[in-house]
């Protein structure tokens, strides 16, 4: 997907998969972005719809990142309109 290729372009560290089958079972899937071949998380998480911000929260944490950065950078890097945003 070329939302994927962008976000692991740009180092947006996580996507959020809110597909019809997710949605359906009440649940989202967090894929972490760049994670190599292999790796038991390389396809997502399934995490409840309930608990998604606070799992990315947690995420963002123990990766040391601040959530309000790293979603301002998925917003310019990964959205379709992003040349319409102004800059911050």
């Amino acid at each position: 997907m070329q939302q994927f290729a962008n976000a692991e372009k740009y180092g947006v560290p996580y996507a959020i998969v809110l597909g019809e089958d997710e949605l359906a079972g009440g649940m989202a899937k967090i894929k972490e972005m760049g994670l190599p071949d292999g790796h038991p998380e390389k396809n997502g998480v399934d995490v409840k719809l309930a608990e998604i911000v606070q799992e990315v929260q947690a995420r963002l944490k123990a990766k040391g990142l601040k959530e309000e950065e790293e979603l301002v950078r998925a917003v310019r890097t990964c959205w379709p309109w992003k040349r319409e945003l102004p800059d911050a």
